[in-house]
């Protein structure tokens, strides 16, 4: 059994070179910057409102890179170091951070990290944004109650994600008070507008995506890959085809979720006592 305090003295939790298809897309397109990410292994504790999106069984955690056991691993083992050792998590978070800053100037890059890439944690409510206000952080979110304090902060930018699923529609309903971007999943092509708002394309840089698509939907493409069926009738895309309309359309049981119990305001009151006095 790995000991995890061991295997992150030796191992990155941000990686600076990652080879995930959008973080590559993003720093191809936007040459004066550079993304850097954060992987974990979701689960109702990291996604709280995944349950009541219709994403929880849908993550990419089962596609991509992440089908393969060397990289499921390794977010396993990053997610097990937040869970257990939630302190030593984010020094060493700050620590790297730092270290990139550094890294980029030298580069004349802007210094740009995504660290929900497959999760959703309120790092606004941790010290994290705060004591390193020159980098640009971007993120995508499923909790709307996050978007209030995420807006405070000058170097956070956070994108919404919208569900069609009917558990999931008071966070829609909130998100639409700000005017923070959101990303919609269409089945087969971008509408003109959605929700009342115009809709931009969103595969092609999540940096343009978070800093130049406020009040509008960033539009997504469903990609044909591994369950795709399954996202079809998961609520979490919006449907374009009448088959596929009529399948969404059979009686199915609805489990109302919001969030699970380990909440915002949860949240919220850990970070209190762990940063009483800090940033």
């Amino acid at each position: 059994m790995t000991n995890i305090k061991q295997y992150f003295k030796r191992n990155s939790i941000i990686s600076t070179n990652s080879t995930n298809t959008k973080v590559l897309k993003s720093n191809k397109h936007n040459k004066d910057f550079r993304l850097a990410s954060l992987s974990m292994k979701p689960n109702l504790t990291l996604c709280p409102a995944s349950k009541a999106a219709g994403c929880l069984n849908l993550c990419l955690v089962n596609s991509g890179r992440g089908a393969m056991s060397s990289v499921d691993k390794a977010r396993s083992l990053r997610s097990d170091y937040y869970m257990n050792y939630k302190d030593l998590f984010i020094a060493q978070v700050h620590k790297e951070l730092t270290n990139y800053e550094k890294t980029c100037k030298k580069q004349g890059v802007i210094p740009t990290v995504r660290l929900n890439t497959i999760s959703d944690i309120a790092y606004e409510l941790t010290d994290i944004i705060v004591k390193h206000p020159n980098i640009l952080f971007i993120d995508y979110t499923k909790r709307a109650r996050r978007l209030k304090d995420v807006n405070k902060l000058h170097n956070y930018k956070v994108i919404f994600s919208y569900s069609g699923k009917a558990t999931y529609q008071k966070q829609v309903e909130i998100a639409l008070q700000y005017n923070n971007p959101i990303a919609v999943v269409f089945e087969k092509h971008l509408p003109k507008t959605f929700l009342g708002r115009e809709v931009i394309d969103g595969d092609i840089s999540d940096i343009d995506n978070a800093l130049y698509s406020n009040d509008k939907i960033v539009g997504l493409k469903l990609k044909k890959s591994k369950g795709y069926q399954e996202f079809l009738s998961s609520g979490f895309v919006v449907l374009q085809d009448k088959k596929s309309r009529m399948d969404a359309l059979q009686p199915k049981k609805i489990d109302i979720v919001t969030e699970t119990e380990y909440s915002y305001e949860d949240e919220a009151m850990l970070a209190n006592l762990i940063f009483a006095g800090g940033a």
